[in-house]
């Protein structure tokens, strides 16, 4: 008789713990479809636009340094050219930096006041950086045409190439819902 009093309690033990959890995860459900949805979450494409952006930073901070290094061994209006193309390089891709930064700031954004608000400065400041990059690619491309730049042309193709694959990235940012 004991050992059947032991079992018949451990059965209702068993039944109480299902009670509980059952109605522990009922409350959390509930309580999930009472809570407003979640901010300062990243929106689909974030991450992969950022991490993008940061690949191309490497490669431009490469072709700069080409460009640097074009500078040293070049005379005349060879140098006054090139300094000037990597100086707009610069000025075109500390916009491009500044757009990364207003998009990490929106994906950390807690407030939906806040959210909007970071993500319309983020769409404003991509129809900036979109059109200087369209700014510095004429120029490269003119600089290239005219034959005006140093005899190796390879870091203005890349920069040309590098700067417009950031151009369609940076488009997908100005264009977001």
């Amino acid at each position: 008789m004991h050992r059947c009093r032991n079992f018949r309690s451990t059965r209702c033990a068993a039944g109480r713990d299902r009670v509980s959890y059952a109605s522990l995860l009922l409350i959390l459900f509930v309580s999930a479809l009472q809570m407003p949805a979640a901010h300062g979450t990243e929106r689909p494409g974030d991450a992969l636009i950022a991490n993008e952006i940061q690949h191309y930073a490497a490669a431009v901070t490469r072709i700069q340094a080409d460009f640097l290094s074009l500078i040293e061994t070049a005379s005349g209006e060879n140098r006054f050219d090139l300094y000037r193309m990597y100086n707009q390089s610069i000025g075109t891709w500390i916009q491009v930096d500044y757009l990364q930064t207003l998009l990490e700031l929106s994906i950390a954004e807690t407030s939906v006041p806040a959210e909007q608000e970071a993500r319309t400065a983020l769409e404003e400041q991509a129809s900036y950086t979109i059109w200087e990059l369209g700014q510095n690619i004429a120029e490269l491309e003119k600089a290239i045409a005219e034959n005006r730049l140093s005899d190796d042309l390879r870091p203005h193709e890349l920069l040309r190439s590098v700067l417009k694959e950031v151009g369609v990235i940076v488009t997908r940012l100005s264009s977001r819902p």
